[in-house]
C-alpha cells in the first residue's frame, strides 16, 4: 500500500497547488490580498521573508504536533503555558502562492491534531538582515 500513500500524497500537493494558483491570480483571495497587505508593509513581493503562523487548539498544544510541525520544516516557539497556542516560523517568498502552499501545509499537519493555523504576519527584519546585501540599480550594494 505504500504506492497508493504517494499517490495520494502526490494528488494532495496537485490539488493544493492547483488552489494556490487560482488563489495567486485571483485579485480578491485572501491570499492575494495578505499578500498586498504585506507589500503595503514595506516587504518586497517574491523576496523570502520569515512569516509567522499562530496555531491554536482547544486544550493544550500536543508535544506530537510540536515533533510533527518540526519535522515538517516548520521553526516553533515554545507554546504558552496556560492555553492552547503555539507561534510557528517558517521562511517563504512573500507571494499569494507560496502563502497559500505553506498555510494549506501547514493547516493539514495541524488538522489531523485537532487544531488550526492562522497567518499572523511577516518578520521585521532584524539587526542580521540589515547588514546583509541589497540589490541597487543592477548592482549589489551593502547596506550599513
Amino acid at each position: 500500500m505504500p504506492s497508493e500513500k504517494s499517490l495520494a500524497s502526490v494528488m494532495t500537493v496537485l490539488g493544493d497547488s492547483i488552489v494556490a494558483t487560482v488563489a495567486s491570480l485571483w485579485p480578491r483571495s485572501a491570499a492575494a490580498i495578505e499578500a498586498r497587505r504585506l507589500t503595503a508593509d514595506g516587504y518586497p513581493r517574491g523576496e523570502p521573508a520569515d512569516v509567522y503562523f499562530l496555531l491554536s487548539f482547544d486544550d493544550a498544544v500536543p508535544d506530537d504536533v510540536l515533533a510533527a510541525i518540526r519535522a515538517a520544516g516548520f521553526s516553533v516557539r515554545e507554546p504558552a503555558q496556560t492555553g492552547g497556542f503555539a507561534t510557528i516560523r517558517t521562511r517563504i517568498r512573500l507571494g499569494a502562492f507560496d502563502l497559500m502552499m505553506t498555510g494549506k501545509r501547514l493547516d493539514r499537519i495541524v488538522e489531523s491534531f485537532g487544531g488550526f493555523a492562522t497567518l499572523i504576519g511577516a518578520a521585521r527584519p532584524t539587526s542580521e538582515d540589515a547588514t546583509r546585501p541589497a540589490a541597487v540599480a543592477s548592482r549589489r550594494a551593502s547596506v550599513a
